[in-house]
């Protein structure tokens, strides 16, 4: 028995996950998706399965017509994720336990947060894209509107053209505002949830600290230093025995001068740390880049 159901969910998102594990529970296993319809077949036994997502940056060729049955997979295709060169891939094995679960790979979770963080700029990029090209659709209504009024009533013409074209912008507006709150709400979690299970926050934005050291006992190595975050040396003035550094880092103020003043051997009073805010207003640019 085959069964077609339409849903809005994305891929591999924890709404499929629970769509996907109910289907399972009453006896139907995914054969096939093509946008949002999922097909399922009845399975021909009453034994438990597990659904094991996969994701990886390249297809695996004719992976619907592989045996992998020497693998304990039963089942097993493979989908394009929208906007990114990514792809998902769906298998079904047997197992001898009394649910139905669903398994992701350690190193699959960590193909997922590329593909999650990949899909969210080129997303963003996307609309911006076509809130560029409304606005200057608009502008361009607006003109022709307002020749058009300036024939008929030249005193008026600016303000008639504006007041009538607003609403072509509002409704644009509004569908920019839904899309944001759609890759905020349902791509942004998931990426902090796939950045706490594997640590991995690369790409995050850090504030940028100024650092200064005076007086160190010996030269600073800052590889010693690499746990911290990401240095950059800027200056050092030898007659004052003084170095400056930049340091993107997550870590607070207090820890990184401790740190600092234990392994260089050196007072606390001579580290000294700016942040972003303390670098007011100029530093404040950090907060958008």
């Amino acid at each position: 028995m085959k069964k077609t159901k339409l849903r809005l969910h994305n891929p591999g998102s924890n709404k499929e996950k629970e769509f996907l594990l109910s289907m399972m529970d009453n006896g139907y296993l995914l054969t096939g998706k093509h946008c949002v319809f999922y097909n399922f077949t009845k399975a021909k036994d009453n034994q438990h399965h597990d659904l094991i997502l996969e994701y990886s940056d390249q297809k695996t060729p004719d992976i619907d017509n592989y045996d992998l049955s020497d693998y304990g997979i039963i089942f097993s295709f493979q989908n394009k994720l929208w906007l990114t060169k990514y792809f998902i891939s769906y298998s079904y094995a047997k197992n001898k336990k009394d649910k139905n679960e669903i398994k992701i790979s350690d190193d699959s979770i960590q193909m997922e947060l590329k593909y999650v963080k990949r899909y969210i700029k080129n997303f963003i990029t996307l609309i911006n894209w076509i809130l560029v090209i409304s606005v200057v659709i608009w502008g361009l209504l607006v003109a022709k509107h307002f020749m058009k009024l300036m024939k008929i009533s030249p005193e008026n013409a600016s303000t008639n053209a504006l007041s009538s074209m607003v609403f072509f912008l509002i409704p644009t507006l509004v569908i920019y505002y839904i899309l944001w709150m759609y890759i905020w709400f349902k791509f942004f979690k998931r990426k902090h949830e796939l950045q706490n299970k594997t640590g991995d926050y690369s790409g995050n934005w850090q504030p940028t600290l100024l650092v200064t050291i005076k007086n160190p006992s010996t030269v600073p190595d800052m590889h010693d230093f690499a746990y911290l975050g990401t240095w950059t040396r800027l200056t050092h003035k030898e007659n004052e025995n003084t170095y400056y550094y930049n340091l993107k880092s997550n870590y607070s103020i207090t820890d990184i001068i401790e740190d600092l003043s234990t392994m260089l051997n050196t007072d606390k009073d001579n580290i000294k740390i700016i942040d972003n805010f303390g670098l007011a207003p100029i530093g404040w640019l950090g907060l958008f880049f």
